[in-house]
């Protein structure tokens, strides 16, 4: 799962996100508040940080579907106003996020001082690039914030991650709750395979020579045979494999339809758990292999793990205390445009 931990690690991913045009005008006001939670303030640059995320996350979605991204934006999501379900989830995630703060600090849990150190140097080497003035130029034009802001709040999502991570090792998983974690990843809609992928295209994707192509092949009938005779997959991925993307995973993909290409997805979709086989598509050969759970029962750990300590956080939700109190005239005045 790919990138679900609220934690945000300090990377280019994070400047990425933080750098695209989300086109979000907020109210500029640093004492300002959009909700309270548990007594404590949602302030106005910590929404605005996730509704900036949750924006780029569904608009990543609509491209991937090749439609339309204004579109989008004007049309209704189950009846409902694209714009206002953005604002919705950012402040789900948002009181999510605060109750991960009250907890932690309710359990004694804090950022040692060489940690804020490293945290405050990895966000300073990555903007040296840009100079910080550019970067808070762009904070300000996008999210209303500064860049002392963000990284107030890139240390607080570390503090969420140092908390998680100690909560989760107290997390014990049963035998049904990896069915049911297998469940989310077999299904009708959504399938879990692994590929050893024998390319047959060079660097610009332009087909190899035909004698290339050839022992291509050959590697990938041989390939297959020892996935066959029983080959540890794991082994072979990171041996043969050449799909940068999954050759450290053991070549493995959770995919949805409309995800993969054609001959790939048709064979992910039809095989049975155990089958094995060979596909042919514009990238070259893959070596196929449809887990059985067995097999996949140890990737599916950290995902589950991960995914109980949330239930266990948005339990707290049903608690009166930690309802979402909304200072509605800040609340209304962020427009998602």
């Amino acid at each position: 799962m790919k990138n679900k931990k609220l934690v945000y690690i300090l990377s280019g991913i994070v400047l990425a996100i933080v750098l695209v045009v989300v086109g979000i005008y907020v109210y500029n006001d640093s004492r300002s508040y959009v909700a309270k939670v548990g007594g404590e303030k949602i302030t106005t640059s910590e929404y605005n940080f996730f509704l900036g995320t949750v924006k780029s996350q569904m608009e990543q979605t609509v491209q991937s579907r090749g439609a339309d991204i204004k579109t989008f934006w004007d049309s209704k999501l189950e009846g409902k106003d694209a714009r206002e379900v953005a604002k919705t989830k950012a402040l789900e995630e948002a009181q999510r996020f605060k109750l991960q703060l009250i907890k932690a600090k309710e359990a004694g849990v804090k950022l040692e001082t060489t940690e804020k150190a490293n945290i405050n140097k990895s966000i300073d080497d990555q903007v040296k690039s840009i100079s910080s003035t550019e970067v808070d130029n762009q904070l300000k034009q996008m999210y209303g914030i500064t860049l002392k802001q963000y990284t107030a709040i890139i240390l607080d999502l570390n503090l969420v991650g140092k908390y998680s991570s100690q909560e989760e090792q107290k997390i014990q998983l049963t035998d049904a709750d990896y069915q049911e974690a297998y469940k989310t990843v077999e299904n009708a809609d959504k399938v879990t395979v692994r590929h050893i992928l024998i390319s047959t295209v060079d660097a610009e994707q332009k087909p190899l020579a035909q004698d290339k192509i050839d022992e291509a092949k050959k590697k990938a009938d041989d390939v297959l045979a020892k996935v066959k005779a029983g080959g540890n997959m794991t082994e072979l991925a990171a041996q043969y494999s050449e799909d940068p993307g999954s050759k450290d995973k053991a070549g493995q993909y959770t995919i949805s339809k409309g995800q993969m290409v054609k001959e790939f997805e048709d064979w992910a979709f039809s095989a049975k758990p155990g089958d094995t086989g060979l596909v042919k598509t514009t990238y070259g050969y893959h070596i196929m292999l449809k887990p059985k759970f067995e097999d996949i029962k140890d990737s599916l750990k950290a995902d589950t793990v991960y995914t109980k300590y949330i239930s266990n956080i948005d339990e707290l939700k049903k608690d009166a205390k930690y309802d979402i109190i909304k200072n509605q005239k800040i609340y209304d005045s962020i427009v998602v445009a």
